[in-house]
């Protein structure tokens, strides 16, 4: 779904893109977009990395607030 909207909605426009974790992956994301190209990198403070499970043993990473952490982040 989310491959759906970035390629239905937003193409054609100009937008940046912060990513995390496997989204910061080149090929991954050039699936998503292909016009993405990497601007930079910065670092979310006050946050960090986390992996969640659900009910069918599906880990995913988010991210939660934490003062003394900080999150490596892709600006595509």
């Amino acid at each position: 779904m989310k491959n759906m909207f970035i390629k239905n909605v937003l193409q054609n426009k100009k937008f940046y893109y912060l990513a995390y974790g496997s989204n910061l992956n080149l090929y991954h994301l050039s699936n998503m977009s292909e016009g993405a190209r990497v601007v930079g990198t910065t670092k979310l403070n006050g946050y960090r990395l986390v992996f969640k499970g659900s009910a069918d043993n599906y880990a995913y990473l988010t991210i939660e607030k934490c003062p003394e952490s900080r999150v490596p982040l892709g600006i595509f």
